[in-house]
Order: C-alpha cells, then structure tokens, then sequence
C-alpha cells in the first residue's frame, strides 16, 4: 500500500470545508498517521451562520471518504458528531466531553447511516424566589 501525503489529505479536507462555506477561521483540521481532526467551532460562514443537519451529515460522509482516512476525530465546541455501531449521531448546542472518532470503513457509495438529532433549545424557568428573610446582625432589634 503506498504511503499517505499527509499535505494531500490536508488539502482535500479543505476542499470539503470551502465546499461547504465552513468558516476557517473558526475551525482548525489535520490529518496525522490515519486519522483526520476537526476541532474548533463548526460555523457557516463569515457571517456566523449555523449548519443544517443534512450539511453536517454530507461533510461527515465527504471527509470519512477521503482515500487514506480511516477515522475522523472531531471535538467541536457547538456540535457533538458521535459514532455507535454504524451510525453517526449529530447533536447540536453542546460540547461533547471529550473528543469523538467516526470510523471511516470502506465506503459502500451510500456511506455511514447518519442519525440526525437537532436538540431542542430548553427554555430556561424562572423558580418562584424565596422571600428574603431579613437577618438582623448583632444589637439589631427585631
């Protein structure tokens, strides 16, 4: 098997991000041994723009397609990609606790099963506030 270049896979992965108007400047990649890293904050963009699922799920298959790569690393800020069995999950709006790896496997032409989850922005309650009890400090008469 021929040895990898290291500087192709990097090029062909920012391909894949430009392609799919992912802020650079927000998000940083490489590839080492056989693995591909994302890590940073998965923006569209200059403007700041969030992903649609389906975006994310089209990325996710391009790079696990790369000849040479063989997983994908990716440690976002404001995605969570996780890999179980043959599905990759995406959630949005959280940092996962650590960095996640997709195995990329042979390609099949449909690639992996995407499961899309999007969660849902919980709406924050205010609790009913405690009456205050007034504590009088030394000598304060009450």
């Amino acid at each position: 098997m021929a040895a990898v270049d290291r500087y192709e896979i990097n090029r062909l992965i920012r391909g894949i991000l430009i392609r799919h108007d992912v802020d650079l400047t927000k998000i940083d990649y490489s590839f080492i041994g056989n693995t591909a890293y994302l890590y940073g904050e998965l923006l569209k963009n200059q403007r700041r723009e969030d992903f649609e699922l389906a975006g994310i799920e089209q990325m996710i298959r391009e790079l696990t397609r790369i000849p040479g790569v063989r997983y994908l690393q990716v440690d976002l800020r404001n995605w969570i990609i996780t890999h179980s069995g043959h599905s990759v999950n995406i959630l949005k709006g959280k940092t996962a606790p650590a960095p996640q790896t997709i195995a990329a496997g042979a390609s099949d032409g449909m690639g992996r099963d995407v499961e899309l989850t999007e969660e849902k922005q919980e709406k924050t309650r205010d609790l009913p506030k405690k009456k205050e009890e007034k504590r009088g400090g030394p000598g304060s008469q009450s």
